[in-house]
């Protein structure tokens, strides 16, 4: 479902969402619908007419058990979004 590198250092962590082409829909709506704020891989790439299949999660300015909720809610969202692919 998600794949990741574990960071050494620095405050973001990039997933890689498989089964989704394009994380825009997903971000925007899906994922701010549970109060979640993430932004989509296409935010970061110059070539904006492609498909990102790439999450960036920031993490610096949480507590733990604020980043615990969020990604249980995130992973909701991603559970409801392939459960229909």
């Amino acid at each position: 479902m998600v794949s990741f590198h574990e960071p050494k250092a620095g405050m973001f962590i990039w997933l890689k969402i498989h089964g989704v082409e394009d994380t825009r829909k997903l971000i925007y709506e899906k994922a701010l619908s549970k109060e979640v704020l993430l932004l989509p891989g296409s935010v970061f790439f110059v070539d904006k007419s492609k498909n990102y299949p790439y999450v960036r999660v920031s993490y610096s300015l949480c507590a733990l058990e604020q980043i615990e909720i969020g990604m249980e809610r995130f992973s909701k969202v991603l559970q409801e979004e392939l459960i229909h692919l």
